[in-house]
């Protein structure tokens, strides 16, 4: 069985990654924008370390810095909540389609500034057949294309794969056509045979029969020519 693997999507779309040497991931993780959804945690844990406030001498110059600072908070949970979902859901169209070609997803995390661990990338393990029946991999190949196909936004790693799982099917179908055409030359070579044999049988037949009529006319005749000697 060869392991194809579908990782968790990037912030932006799902990735479908293909390695012949491992198991590929989809939906690999984006840094760049991870970094943008937590620099506002970075900065508030400074703020909260001590960091020179200079609306610090303001009582009401502090509560807002407060209340900004929880505005903060909340947008990145909600970024976090939003990534949590787009890659469960992800990772979970591959792996219901997957069928049983697919194992578990996993997933890494991310702990929130609500103390909440979010998952911002995954993994779900493909093993798909490479020999045997043609059919049996026909099957595999095409059941591999759906999953790969089956987030809503499928990224270009996912397509890539979807096209390698598409050249594997079309490889199972020749081969699938070349056995059938195999079958069909040695059907008719068969039939061939049976019929040189049935005429050979219907010629010794034909030819027995002229000779039993042959007999039968010999007989007739001296039968013919006893009753006249008789008369005689």
């Amino acid at each position: 069985m060869n392991n194809i693997g579908f990782s968790a999507p990037s912030a932006s779309s799902a990735a479908f990654a293909v390695n012949p040497a491992s198991k590929p991931v989809v939906g690999l993780e984006d840094t760049d924008t991870k970094q943008d959804i937590f620099s506002a945690v970075e900065e508030t844990s400074e703020i909260s370390a001590g960091k020179p406030n200079p609306d610090s001498k303001s009582p009401i110059s502090n509560g807002n810095s407060q209340s900004e600072q929880q505005q903060q908070q909340l947008a990145v949970i909600q970024d976090l909540a939003n990534r949590d979902r787009e890659v469960r859901a992800h990772e979970q169209a591959h792996a219901s389609v997957g069928g049983k070609y697919a194992g578990a997803a996993s997933f890494t995390y991310q702990r929130g500034p609500d103390g909440v661990s979010y998952a911002v990338g995954g993994e779900v393990s493909i093993s798909s057949p490479t020999g045997g029946d043609p059919q049996t991999r026909l099957q595999a190949a095409e059941q591999i294309k759906r999953a790969a196909l089956a987030p809503a936004n499928p990224s270009a790693q996912d397509r890539r794969v979807a096209v390698q799982a598409g050249l594997t099917a079309t490889q199972a179908r020749t081969e699938i056509a070349s056995l059938k055409s195999e079958e069909r030359a040695t059907s008719k070579s068969e039939e061939s045979i049976d019929k040189v044999e049935n005429t050979a049988a219907e010629t010794a037949d034909s030819k027995n029969t002229t000779a039993e009529q042959a007999f039968k006319n010999i007989t007739n005749a001296s039968d013919v020519g006893a009753v006249f000697n008789q008369l005689a």
